[in-house]
């Protein structure tokens, strides 16, 4: 098309290529039998690491270091902070027993009680929990764990 508008050849060549990429509409399979079949055999997955000893922990950490400062203390920022500068741990206050959870799913992969699940969801666990679809929950063993695939294998 010598001579003619750039604009409108963009345009066209989009246009030719909407239309012969056009599929007919697919109709989704129905999953409701699938979810009543296998929900059952989904389970959450949590691990807790313990905290580390008071040996393990920095000086800086040990009893006896002196709450943290409001360096807002004076201005009209030092209300807002107050509260948060109050509630940072330091050497005098209790230190947590656990570490937060990571959270996960997995499946029940066999009737003597075998879990799938994500390696990363297990990684340096000390405790793993699996909840069941009653609302019970039991102590996890990690078999083994593969951090290529990101897969583990627990056993409840």
């Amino acid at each position: 098309m010598p001579g003619s508008n750039p604009l409108l050849r963009v345009l066209l060549t989009c246009l030719v290529l909407l239309a012969a990429g056009r599929a007919p509409a697919v109709e989704l399979p129905d999953f409701t039998t699938l979810v009543e079949q296998y929900a059952p055999a989904v389970v959450s997955v949590s691990a807790r690491t313990a905290a580390k000893d008071a040996a393990d922990e920095p000086d800086e950490d040990k009893p006896g270091k002196p709450p943290v400062q409001n360096p807002f203390e004076g201005t009209p920022f030092e209300e807002p902070f107050r509260r948060f500068f109050e509630q940072m741990p330091h050497g005098n206050s209790p230190r947590p027993r656990e570490l937060p959870a990571s959270i996960g799913s997995g499946f029940v992969i066999s009737a003597d009680g075998y879990v799938l699940t994500n390696a990363h969801v297990v990684e340096g666990a000390d405790t793993v929990t699996v909840g069941l679809r009653d609302r019970t929950e039991l102590i996890a063993k990690v078999i083994g764990a593969d951090k290529r695939s990101d897969v583990a294998l627990l056993k409840i």
